[in-house]
């Protein structure tokens, strides 16, 4: 069994919305703030940090009031209430600890305060808290994740790792003075974890039970470390998360992440606000998954070598193909009411065939011929143009329309693309091709395309298998676009029992 002793980070508690929270005294620091002058930082007492139901970072700043002095000064102390509406102003705060190390809480939304006798409440929602050492290196980096799945990422190998962490808090509350330093058990894994190779380095992905994040989300942590080859820029973990996401079938959501130095030692954190598209994360986490391939439990051993075996050619298309906007738009058109998720899907996959005109095709603007001979050839024809619509304003406006004639229609376009990937398209994917267009511009009705709701399921299935083949998988998926998914081969369609005939027609 592998041990491996990491002292816990000043705020490692609020990753995992532990019952406790941690107090920054200003005696301690020096406070620097942004476009925040409505709260004096300068007499602020207490300042805690925690996540609310949802997992939002709420800071709550708290003033101390001695009514004894006010009364002989003269003060008088007025109550206001939070108001909800009340303006919201964005800013930062910066506090800097002692032992060359900082924090700053990024992008704050000031909410109101409340005022009582004894002390004044501040209240702000804040997009992320970093805290780091100025000077030390991170020689291992621990990303915090909820909306993990517990059948796609469960039974993750026969590895045993064991954490144990000394975890230390600052500041004070009530009779209790910090720091505080205490022993406890870090990440409880049920003795499992999958190792993956990236490129000229490695990563960990392990399952933490119940012991970790919020009690309604499965949570992972992906582990980095700089003995397996490097560690990763943000982009590329970025490029990772979104790898795993697409094989299990749900988006992980960032949380935020524990750096720790050679000596195992924490030298800094993230903490992040969930990233849901607007929704709430309980809602977004309780969503259920369906993976593009088999991940059985059966199965679970050819899934983990498909994961491993596609990861390098995923990271050499994602930027060139722009596959990090593909997949905002998927994860989001999956949360959209049908059909309504048709065009946010159908602009996604339209943008990337876009991008693959320019990369690999070396075909960007979509023309059907060379332009140099289908000038030559159309030179008859503008003149008669010229002739026929002269005098009458719009012999420009038919030259432009003549001219544009060697451009590929939209579909002309997709099916091109398409037939390049090998994927043959079926009825249901053709039908969803085409029921883009009528929920984009309204339409369908009720009674008669009521069929269109269920379309939605073949477009994702579509995407899917256009993600499987860029990255050159050639097995079996799972055609979520049929009762009962079954497995299919990569070129067969999804949404059909039976396949198209050689002989149909592409719709134009």
């Amino acid at each position: 069994m592998e041990v491996i002793t990491l002292e816990g980070s000043r705020l490692d508690y609020l990753l995992w919305e532990q019952n406790h929270d941690n107090f920054v005294m200003p005696g301690y620091s020096e406070i620097t703030q942004d476009q925040l002058d409505e709260i004096p930082f300068d007499l602020v007492d207490e300042l805690s940090v925690s996540r609310n139901e949802d997992y939002e970072i709420i800071i709550c700043c708290k003033r101390h009031i001695d009514p004894l002095n006010m009364k002989k000064s003269g003060t008088k102390t007025t109550e206001k209430e939070l108001i909800p509406g009340t303006e919201i102003i964005p800013g930062t705060i910066s506090l800097c600890y002692p032992n060359d190390f900082s924090v700053v809480f990024g992008h704050c939304y000031y909410e109101g305060c409340i005022s009582r006798i004894h002390e004044t409440e501040y209240k702000l929602i804040c997009s992320y808290v970093e805290g780091k050492s100025c000077s030390k290196k991170a020689a291992v980096v621990k990303e915090w994740i909820i909306n993990g799945s517990k059948s796609g990422l469960y039974f993750l190998g026969e590895n045993v790792r064991e954490y144990q962490e000394e975890t230390s808090v600052w500041g004070k509350y009530g009779d209790m003075e910090f720091p505080v330093k205490r022993q406890r058990a870090g990440a409880e894994c049920p003795g499992r974890y999958i190792h993956v190779r990236y490129l000229d380095t490695a990563f960990d992905i392990e399952y933490l039970g119940d012991s970790h994040g919020p009690k309604w989300s499965t949570s992972l942590c992906i582990t980095y470390f700089e003995k397996y080859g490097r560690i990763p820029s943000r982009e590329e973990r970025d490029l990772i998360r979104d790898y795993l996401s697409f094989f299990i079938g749900r988006k992980l959501i960032y949380t935020g992440e524990t750096l720790y130095d050679e000596c195992g030692k924490d030298i800094g954190f993230v903490m992040e606000q969930p990233y849901t598209y607007g929704f709430g994360a309980k809602m977004f986490c309780n969503n259920g998954s369906l993976t593009p391939i088999n991940s059985k439990y059966e199965g679970l051993k050819s899934y983990f070598e498909i994961v491993q075996k596609f990861i390098d050619p995923f990271a050499q298309i994602y930027t060139k193909l722009d596959l990090r906007s593909l997949f905002y738009a998927y994860w989001y058109a999956k949360q959209i009411v049908r059909p309504l998720d048709l065009p946010i899907m159908a602009g996604a996959l339209e943008h990337l065939e876009t991008k693959w005109y320019e990369v690999v095709d070396e075909n960007p603007d979509k023309v059907l011929m060379d332009k140099k001979d289908f000038s030559k050839r159309i030179k008859p024809l503008t003149e008669i143009i010229n002739e026929c619509f002269e005098g009458s304003g719009f012999a420009d406006r038919m030259q432009r329309s003549v001219e544009s004639m060697n451009r590929m229609t939209i579909n002309e376009q997709m099916y091109f693309f398409f037939e390049k990937l090998g994927l043959r398209l079926g009825k249901k994917e053709k039908k969803a091709l085409q029921a883009r267009s009528l929920a984009v511009h309204g339409s369908f009705r009720e009674k008669k395309d009521q069929d269109i709701y269920g379309l939605s399921r073949v477009y994702e299935c579509l995407t899917n298998r256009v993600v499987l083949a860029l990255i050159g998988y050639k097995g079996k998926y799972i055609d979520i676009g049929t009762i009962g998914y079954p497995e299919k081969d990569i070129n067969d369609p999804c949404g059909d029992n039976i396949m198209e005939e050689e002989s149909e027609t592409k719709p134009e």
